[in-house]
């Protein structure tokens, strides 16, 4: 078969003319048949937390195959220190931000200034149901202004006496069987100092303390306060209001309470960070360990396996009873500039990420405190392994479901820092109870004076 140079060519241009008219023609009759997909809208999340880019995703994927195909979600991750100036820099900046996953103790500044709606009115009750209601409480901003839910809980934590079970054991010391009862009841405070006493006399340092931390110093504080008042968070707030006074008999009584705590302290304890604290702890050094869920982090990886775990609640003063304080963090938050449409499909989304089986997910990668915020989904976290050690479990799940709001997340910040300091300055004997009382008042009145105090004084 032979041709001519001339009718190759008009074969050859014919050939791709009918290609492009062809394609042209079948691409025009699919959109016909089948509609182009939609464009895809795009929320953008702030966070802090570690392992964002590990979880994140897999729960995005799911949200796409399940629910939506034509959304996506995007993060930006700072540090956890960083947050609160990269967020307001942010929002300064006009950068787009939709949701953020933070530290609600950061809340009060963004609430008044509007950043953050109250979240009971964008979620329907239903939501809510099956969460703790102390870690719900935990989020609500009560400021001079508004008292609103600012964040959904997304991990728990709250604070204990860690105790050593073989120490305890040889010393002859029975813990009662506290998780039984109808409060955190494990011992008075008086039999606390009886068996700190005791230890000492044995030649056993009672509790490891990490005194090289200021923001350490408010356990004392908290030990101190559930000693005398009911109402922990109902006492800071009226002390904030004017009604209680910061240089009153009852701030007195906390600073000498918590002088008198620190005498069980283990010997150097003035330089532990709260790493070596716990280590002091599970090396056997001490027999008791003052700290957080959030310790077990230093602990696990240097404890012996046979290590006797073991935590009761803070001890109580009758007719008071045993308790604790806790938070939640981090929380899920939707800004106020998000609206309408888009609006409806980050609380679908947060509600599709509260689910049992994605907020497992979340704490098998990025474990956190571990501790669950709803009863629905505990057994799980044993099951699986996601808290450890698991003997410790049911103890401070028992105590977190009486936990009080941690009271540096009602407190202006600079009576936090000033009750933290003048805390240490009366353990370490630089003040005496009604030195430091007084000094917190005059923070207070500053406070007062420069308008930056969260309530009005009545």
């Amino acid at each position: 078969f032979k041709t001519s140079r001339r009718n190759w060519l008009r074969f050859i241009g014919g050939f791709i003319v009918g290609l492009a008219v062809g394609g042209g023609a079948g691409y025009y009759l699919r959109g016909l048949i089948v509609p182009p997909l939609p464009p895809t809208k795009e929320y953008r999340m702030m966070t802090y937390s570690a392992r964002v880019d590990e979880w994140f995703p897999i729960i995005v994927y799911r949200y796409n195959m399940q629910k939506r195909t034509d959304v996506k979600f995007s993060f930006k991750r700072v540090e956890w220190l960083d947050f609160p100036m990269s967020f307001s820099a942010a929002i300064a900046a006009g950068e787009k931000l939709d949701f953020i996953l933070y530290d609600p103790h950061w809340a009060a500044p963004y609430v008044e200034r509007g950043l953050i709606p109250d979240h009971y009115k964008l979620f329907p009750k239903e939501f809510f149901k099956d969460w703790y209601p102390w870690t719900l409480e935990a989020n609500v901003i009560a400021s001079g202004k508004s008292r609103i839910l600012c964040g959904i809980p997304y991990d728990v934590q709250t604070f204990g006496i860690y105790y050593n079970k073989k120490i305890f054991r040889q010393m002859g010391i029975e813990v009662p069987n506290w998780l039984t009862k109808d409060y955190p009841d494990a011992f008075t405070r008086d039999e606390f100092y009886d068996i700190c006493d005791m230890l000492k006399r044995n030649g056993i340092e009672p509790i490891a303390f990490a005194g090289g931390e200021t923001w350490y110093y408010i356990f004392p504080f908290y030990f101190a306060i559930l000693q005398f008042q009911k109402d922990p968070v109902e006492f800071a707030i009226n002390s904030m209001k004017g009604r209680i006074r910061y240089e009153g008999p009852e701030y007195e009584q906390i600073f000498e309470e918590a002088k008198n705590l620190s005498k069980y302290f283990a010997e150097g304890f003035k330089v532990e960070k709260e790493s070596t604290a716990a280590s002091l702890y599970t090396a056997g050094k001490t027999a008791m360990f003052i700290g957080g869920t959030w310790a077990r982090r230093y602990m696990i990886p240097v404890a012996p396996p046979d290590f006797p775990w073991g935590v009761f609640p803070v001890p109580y003063n009758p007719p008071l009873h045993g308790g604790t304080f806790g938070g939640t963090s981090p929380s899920w938050a939707i800004l106020s500039t998000v609206k309408g449409e888009d609006l409806e499909v980050l609380k679908d989304f947060i509600m599709f990420v509260c689910e049992d089986t994605n907020i497992l997910t979340y704490t098998s990668i990025d474990p956190g405190v571990g501790l669950p915020f709803k009863s629905t989904y505990k057994d799980e976290v044993i099951k699986l392994n996601l808290f450890r050690p698991a003997e410790i479990f049911n103890e401070f799940l028992r105590i977190s479901e009486f936990a009080k709001v941690w009271l540096d997340w009602v407190y202006e910040p600079e009576i936090v820092t000033a009750i933290t300091t003048e805390i240490s300055n009366v353990i370490m004997g630089i003040h005496t109870p009604k030195e430091a009382s007084r000094e917190v008042q005059r923070v207070h009145d500053k406070l007062v004076k420069e308008g930056k105090a969260y309530y009005p004084q009545e």
